[in-house]
């Protein structure tokens, strides 16, 4: 299904290009009109650069756009990478980016977070009782029904729920640096003391914002940044093989410069044939 976004900076895009046509329209009319009018002592010219003007702006438009699209390729692809790595899905950790921001916490120091809860819980599950405890002062079980680690979203919102019970400020960061490291700790305190509901509505917000990126456009975005690298890596190839033809002809040219450097007289006579 095409997004919201995308239908978007089509109709945008679409809309500028068909501006941008119908101005270079007008401009050649112009011109054209222009001669007529030049008989009846009509000038036009405004009328011409006004439309050339107009023009320009709206290429202007049209790359500022290009731009815009770029950077959320890039940051679509970022987030398909670290929840990859992360084992959580696109939508879960794009609307925890978005929410985490506010409590100072970055995109990198979020991946950091997660990863670092990650291997916490792997440990409670294997039995490490210091991680155990860190989720059982919290009344955060990492067990599902089966026995089986359940997934670090589900596991992010009891922790909502139970830092928001929390009164006091230092408790809430000492846990939080156990489960999400010392860097990111107190900023992910302040991101969870929200609560259920407080992540929720923030998630709601990105989703607003068109800032939840789905798997498919995630992955979509990936492929298109792996394209960019192959197209990247044929310019590179195509480039060093016109090196490797080349550099024959370019050695001997260096040659005869050095000897023609060394050998006075032909240097002399290279500067009267320039003078």
């Amino acid at each position: 299904m095409v997004s919201v976004v995308e239908l978007v900076f089509k109709a945008v895009a679409g809309d500028l290009i068909e501006a941008k046509g119908l101005l270079k329209d007008v401009k050649d009319r112009t011109e054209d009109a222009q001669k007529e009018a030049e008989k009846l002592g009509t000038n036009l010219t405004g009328v011409g650069k006004a439309a050339t003007a107009m023009g320009a702006a709206i290429g202007v438009g049209i790359a500022a756009l290009a731009g815009i699209t770029m950077q959320g390729i890039a940051y679509a692809d970022s987030i398909d990478e670290m929840s990859e790595r992360l084992n959580v899905g696109t939508e879960a950790f794009s609307g925890w980016a978005y929410g985490a921001r506010f409590a100072g916490v970055t995109q990198e120091e979020l991946y950091g977070a997660i990863n670092k809860l990650n291997n916490v819980m792997d440990a409670a599950l294997t039995g490490n009782r210091a991680a155990a405890e860190s989720f059982e002062r919290l009344g955060v079980t990492v067990r599902d029904a089966n026995g089986e680690l359940r997934p670090t979203e589900d596991v992010m919102l009891d922790l909502a729920d139970a830092f928001e019970g929390l009164e006091d400020n230092a408790s809430k960061t000492a846990v939080a640096s156990e489960l999400f490291g010392k860097a990111a700790g107190p900023g992910m305190a302040n991101y969870l003391s929200q609560g259920r509901d407080g992540i929720e509505a923030l998630n709601e917000e990105a989703l607003r914002f068109g800032l939840i990126i789905t798997t498919q456009t995630a992955q979509a975005a990936g492929a298109f940044n792996d394209r960019l690298d192959q197209m990247r890596g044929v310019a590179q190839g195509i480039g060093t093989q016109l090196a490797a033809g080349l550099l024959p002809t370019l050695n001997n040219l260096g040659e005869m410069l050095l000897e023609t450097a060394n050998d006075g007289t032909k240097m002399n006579e290279v500067i009267k044939v320039g003078d």
